[in-house]
């Protein structure tokens, strides 16, 4: 029945979920790991396509990191709405 269905669907997505949460907070300790370790080396920086000020590749490593925390939060509350 349809009623079986959507619930096997939900506990499908709940776990799917939960994995991917695995994943990402993976990546953000990598992430944050690699921004401290390359807090000083420096790289160039970027503006619309084209080289800017120089900056350090630990302050692009920790800009990924404050997006994949953005999608993390996002992903716990789709969770919750599943």
């Amino acid at each position: 029945s349809s009623d079986v269905l959507d619930t096997c669907f939900n506990v499908q997505l709940v776990r799917a979920t939960d994995l991917l949460l695995v994943g990402v907070d993976r990546v953000l300790a990598a992430l944050e790991k690699r921004a401290f370790e390359h807090k000083l080396t420096p790289t160039i920086g970027r503006s619309h396509g084209i080289h800017a000020e120089p900056t350090t590749f630990g302050v692009k490593l920790a800009g990924y990191h404050a997006e994949f925390q953005r999608a993390r939060t996002r992903l716990v509350l789709a969770r919750g709405e599943a």
